[in-house]
C-alpha cells in the first residue's frame, strides 16, 4: 500500500523522512546507528524490506542481492517498495 507524503511525515522522524523520501544525508558520524553493533535484522523504515542482518559483532550478513542493492542505491526512495 502506498503512503502519502503526509503519512510518511507523521510516522517518520524528520531526519528519517529527509533521508528516505528526499535523498538527504545525515552528517557524518551522527546517526543513531553510528558505532552500533547490536546483533539483529535491520529493515527499511518505509516499507519493511530487510536490508541486512548483523549476526556477530562487526560481521554484517548481506540479506539483499547485489542487484537489489544497486537498484536501491541508484533509485533512492523510488526504488523502495513503498514509493
Amino acid at each position: 500500500m502506498k503512503k502519502t507524503d503526509q503519512e510518511y511525515q507523521a510516522t517518520l522522524s524528520d531526519i528519517e523522512y529527509r533521508v528516505t523520501r528526499q535523498a538527504a544525508t545525515e552528517h557524518p558520524f551522527s546517526g543513531r546507528y553510528w558505532d552500533h553493533w547490536k546483533a539483529g535484522k535491520y529493515d527499511c523504515v518505509c516499507c519493511g524490506t530487510p536490508l541486512f542482518a548483523l549476526a556477530l559483532v562487526g560481521m554484517p550478513i548481506k540479506v539483499l542481492s547485489n542487484k537489489t542493492i544497486a537498484r536501491i542505491l541508484e533509485g533512492g526512495a523510488e526504488a523502495c517498495r513503498s514509493a
